[in-house]
């Protein structure tokens, strides 16, 4: 075991690369929280703090202009904000330890939080197609839900999914790419591409949906190999800390 993670350690280190920009694609907040534990820093993205299904991402893709462009539904036990134009989860700027029990508090949380979020969404959009013609190497992360689904399962649905996003990426990102998707380890082998662009890593297992952030669970391990052979060329310092951190 122990020579098995030294093994990976030193390929991640001998094979790796910088990228100018390195953008979460979903589904959920794992790989932006790994990433932000490993550097102390992320470049915010448009997906990076979501919780996004691929229909979503694919429906936000081709409907652009509808993210973040109408109501907004507040979920409070994941004190998430969901977008009902795309269905598509936003962490919301205040932390579940401000809510009080005072109702009208916590109205007036919400109202401002959904304010905050458009004013957000339209930001991060306009600086997601900016980072598609920067001129500087990129670098998409998607990792592949798997809920549900067992080694006997057909994952030829996954892989389309998968190739359709490496599409989509083709005909709207100007700069030179790369997609690198993230699986458990047990799917490795089903989500290996011909495509040199598509890079597939795994990790043992994935932290738990309903605790992405939280410091023990998943494979901490196995994110920071990724994050070893995938680093950003250009590292910033970072103020604060997160405030839906799972301790």
């Amino acid at each position: 075991m122990i020579f098995e993670k030294l093994k990976r350690y030193l390929f991640a280190l001998r094979n790796s690369q910088k990228y100018e920009n390195i953008i979460c694609l979903g589904y959920n907040c794992e790989i932006a929280y790994r990433f932000y534990k490993k550097y102390k820093f992320i470049d915010s993205s448009l997906f990076g703090w979501t919780y996004v299904t691929f229909n979503q991402l694919k429906f936000a893709l081709e409907n652009f202009e509808l993210i973040g462009n109408g109501d907004f539904e507040y979920d409070m036990p994941s004190h998430t904000i969901k977008c009902l134009n795309t269905g598509i989860f936003f962490h919301g700027r205040t932390s579940a330890s401000e809510f009080t029990n005072n109702e009208e508090e916590n109205e007036k949380i919400i109202n401002e939080d959904k304010i905050e979020l458009k004013s957000r969404i339209k930001y991060l959009k306009d600086k997601f197609i900016k980072y598609t013609n920067n001129g500087k190497s990129t670098l998409y992360i998607r990792k592949v839900d798997l809920n549900n689904m067992r080694l006997t399962d057909d994952c030829e649905q996954k892989r389309k999914e998968v190739i359709w996003i490496y599409n989509y990426l083709k005909s709207f990102c100007k700069n030179k790419f790369k997609l690198l998707i993230v699986v458990e380890k047990p799917f490795y082998d089903k989500f290996v591409f011909d495509n040199s662009a598509i890079i597939t890593r795994y990790v043992e297992k994935y932290s738990p949906d309903s605790c992405v952030t939280a410091k023990n669970e998943g494979d901490k391990y196995g994110w920071n190999l990724i994050f070893t052979e995938f680093q950003p060329k250009n590292r910033k310092k970072q103020k604060g800390k997160l405030k839906f951190e799972v301790n």
